[in-house]
């Protein structure tokens, strides 16, 4: 479900709420080929894509999945493009 801006077929993907997800495209068929996904492939997609590029915080209803947590914050962070200093702070937590 990864997708660049810059890719062929681009598009954004925003959890709204415990069962929402805004999708912003440009082509009616990247909605068609997330329509054919089924919803739990969807939500285990995009839990693993938010999770695992948090810096800092995951918010969470209960902490019914704190071991999913656990086991993939933080674990595919990209470079902070546009707040740098927001990096060095995560990294100046952890010593």
């Amino acid at each position: 479900m990864e997708n660049a801006l810059g890719a062929q077929n681009p598009f954004v993907a925003l959890p709204i709420g415990p069962r929402q997800l805004f999708i912003g495209t440009h082509e009616e068929t990247t909605i068609r080929n997330l329509r054919q996904r089924s919803p739990d492939e969807i939500v285990a997609t995009v839990n693993g894509f938010v999770v695992s590029r948090a810096r800092r915080y995951v918010w969470a209803v209960d902490t019914s999945q704190a071991r999913f947590i656990q086991n993939h914050m933080s674990r595919q962070m990209v470079r902070p493009p546009f707040f740098p200093s927001m990096g060095r702070a995560h990294l100046s937590d952890a010593a």
